[in-house]
């Protein structure tokens, strides 16, 4: 029998509070991703446009946002599971349908290294953001980043998947 694997996701799950949420808040210049945000969630908008308008809508400048992330801080259980995982040579990935440049940032922060992340891609030019989507799939609208793809490589294994929400939905079912 093969080992299991452990998958997470990052926003309110491996952090207090949704990050990539605060962002959006924090540094929008106007109130329209609550309507994109309102849409997404009552099934109208597709996560991966939601949060290509969020995203484009934003205005902060690479440095600013940065120093904003090294402040966020992970659930301290993490490094407690990554070290009792290492020990046991059993897999970590995470997850998410953020952006891979923040995330590795608060990892970095967070003094977290080795873990494999699958997210969304983001550019940056000035106080603009492009992201990208490069593990989109139709067939898993709720969420930008089709989650459960990452899990299918590991179909030998026992699956624990810890996730919270709705782009989570497919990738537990996939565990």
């Amino acid at each position: 029998m093969r080992k299991p694997m452990l998958a997470f996701d990052f926003d309110n799950t491996l952090t207090d509070g949704d990050v990539l949420d605060e962002i959006v808040e924090k540094f929008s210049p106007n109130e329209e991703w609550k309507t994109w945000e309102r849409e997404w969630v009552e099934g109208r908008l597709p996560a991966r446009e939601c949060l290509r308008l969020q995203v484009e809508n934003l205005r902060v400048p690479r440095v600013k946002l940065f120093e904003h992330l090294d402040s966020v801080r992970l659930d301290p259980a993490f490094s407690g599971i990554l070290r009792w995982a290492r020990a046991q040579q059993v897999e970590v990935i995470i997850v998410s349908d953020s952006f891979l440049p923040l995330i590795q940032r608060i990892l970095l922060a967070n003094s977290v290294e080795g873990v494999p992340v699958f997210a969304n891609g983001l550019e940056f030019s000035g106080d603009r953001m492009k992201p990208s989507f490069p593990y989109h799939d139709a067939a898993f609208p709720r969420s930008a980043n089709a989650k459960a793809k990452h899990l299918a490589p590991y179909a030998g294994n026992t699956v624990i998947f810890a996730g919270d929400g709705r782009s989570d939905v497919d990738a537990a079912r996939g565990a």
